[in-house]
């Protein structure tokens, strides 16, 4: 009996230590597959760009190459989490002549998942904008760039209130549609050369609920982390009407 009993506590020790071991293989299985997919997911962007404290300077220009406005975009902050990471950029935009500036600055938020990175309407907003010496309120969704080059890009709706003193002076509905992409186009702006995601787009802007409705296209190059290195507008027509880029980080 004695006997029995001792073949049963080897065997329950040779047990325990088999869970053991399968226990430490599972954890340490665990442990290197996180790292894989920290160090996977970190290598998909190069985020020198958007460190915190960044800022980048754009320019816009008419159709001429004529300088309308520039604008500071600051990233505020990075927060990462197990599944994303979020940056938070803060913009000001400032004309020419330094007679407009934003009354505050506008916030937008960059999204990146292992899959997709989704950006704020407001920086879309911001392309087409001088500053101005009026509140600007925008809502809308989130623009989405899968990864995968054959998913298909979702639309946009964003709308734009013009505020005046808490009275809304007007009110702008854009929808950006048709998105496509255009694949890799090397494109060099002053603050150097880069091999860029290329977008095209259609746009139509809405005024006073509709009653006037312009049309105009877009095309855009994005670098690898999705930061907006330099937009052309076009009319209906095909004819250029304005265009933005980046020109220097600091």
């Amino acid at each position: 009996m004695i006997f029995h009993k001792s073949i049963l506590l080897v065997s329950f020790y040779d047990h325990l230590l088999g869970c053991k071991s399968r226990m430490k293989t599972f954890v340490i299985f665990i442990c290197v597959y996180v790292l894989f997919y920290q160090l996977n997911y970190s290598q998909q962007y190069d985020f020198s760009f958007i460190e915190e404290g960044t800022s980048l300077k754009y320019i816009s220009y008419n159709e001429k190459g004529d300088q309308l406005s520039f604008g500071i975009h600051k990233t505020v902050s990075v927060t990462k989490h197990k599944d994303s990471i979020v940056t938070k950029m803060q913009a000001t935009q400032v004309s020419k002549e330094k007679k407009y500036k934003t009354n505050s600055p506008i916030n937008y938020t960059i999204v990146y998942i292992q899959n997709e990175t989704r950006i704020g309407p407001e920086r879309f907003f911001l392309t087409s904008y001088d500053g101005g010496n009026m509140n600007v309120e925008i809502n809308g969704n989130t623009i989405n760039f899968p990864r995968n080059k054959k998913s298909k890009l979702n639309d946009g709706q964003i709308e734009v209130k013009i505020i005046d003193n808490t009275i809304v002076f007007a009110t702008i509905n854009y929808t950006i549609f048709n998105r496509k992409n255009l694949g890799k186009e090397k494109i060099k702006t002053p603050a150097g050369t880069f091999l860029c995601k290329k977008i095209s787009y259609d746009i139509e802007e809405s005024y006073f609920k509709g009653a006037i409705k312009t049309k105009s296209n877009s095309i855009e190059w994005y670098s690898d982390e999705l930061i907006l290195i330099k937009s052309e507008f076009y009319n209906n027509i095909g004819m250029l009407e304005r265009s933005h880029e980046l020109v220097s980080k600091q």
